[in-house]
């Protein structure tokens, strides 16, 4: 039966990275290579210091140099500041346990034509998440599920961009608003909340993650959505959020992405377009949920 689906998850996929090969390996990269010699002595003081707060052997394994490098980087390397946002996330880990939602958990929220998926990777094998808030089916009653179903994918992309690369860790981000109707989806208030909600997580709980977020055929009232969001971004954030009006002219993901592994509706050739029954699994086949 797995091979079975195995088989149908590459029906119209991009032709991209196989995850389970891990094509180059992450085990010869080492991420301090390009450290200093004060920042190799802040990293050693930052991990010293997170030692006593870890409580069981998934905190450890998840607190490698790598994710601890994300926190110094996210905080300019003030190990005070690193060490109080990374225990903020790991109180918060244990609360949700990130790593062990599954397809299961979230089916609700992946029943739909796509509003929420990964597919092919830019030059630099960061994976491609697309969301499309038109393609939203469920509503206020769901929104809790709403958010979990984001902290999943954000979840399988962070591992997928690590399986692709050696030193691979930012996502990007390609969100497209045709077809969405205001009203539809969630309310014009819970909107707002739960945007608010996914940029703390965001930033506080996936620092270094974000490699860029491109907009597509924004609305009306993405314009309203966007003063009354912004000022909770911070300026990192915000400087790597573009529109993009015209996908065939100055289309800035064109020269990232390789035509192959991008929707033709955005410039690429790919056709590749969800499929619940088939893809559902996706992400837990190619990495799976802990236990």
């Amino acid at each position: 039966m797995t091979e079975i689906i195995n088989s149908n998850l590459e029906i119209n996929q991009p032709k991209s990275m196989d995850e389970h090969q891990k094509m180059e390996s992450t085990s010869q990269f080492d991420p301090k290579s390009s450290l200093n010699a004060d920042q190799l002595i802040k990293l050693q003081e930052f991990d010293r210091e997170l030692k006593s707060f870890l409580l069981e052997d998934w905190e450890e394994e998840w607190c490698n140099e790598r994710c601890l490098l994300r926190y110094l980087r996210a905080r300019n390397w003030d190990t005070k500041k690193s060490l109080d946002m990374i225990k903020a996330t790991i109180v918060w880990r244990r609360q949700i346990r990130p790593d062990c939602i599954s397809a299961q958990d979230v089916d609700i929220e992946l029943n739909n034509s796509g509003k929420i998926y990964r597919g092919g990777y830019d030059k630099q094998k960061r994976p491609l998440v697309y969301l499309k808030p038109g393609r939203d089916n469920t509503d206020d009653k769901v929104k809790d599920l709403k958010l979990l179903y984001f902290i999943y994918m954000m979840e399988k992309a962070s591992k997928a961009a690590e399986a692709a690369h050696p030193s691979g860790e930012k996502i990007i981000w390609i969100v497209d608003w045709k077809d969405h109707k205001q009203g539809g989806g969630l309310s014009p208030m819970n909107s707002i909340k739960l945007a608010k909600e996914v940029i703390n997580i965001l930033q506080n709980h996936y620092p270094e993650r974000l490699g860029g977020a491109y907009v597509f055929h924004a609305p009306v009232i993405w314009h309203a959505f966007w003063r009354v969001i912004s000022p909770f971004i911070d300026e990192t954030t915000k400087s790597k959020i573009h529109m993009v009006k015209d996908a065939k002219k100055n289309n800035p993901i064109l020269s990232m992405i390789d035509s192959s592994q991008l929707e033709k509706e955005y410039g690429g050739s790919s056709d590749y377009q969800y499929n619940y029954e088939r893809d559902r699994l996706k992400e837990d086949l190619a990495f799976p949920p802990n236990n």
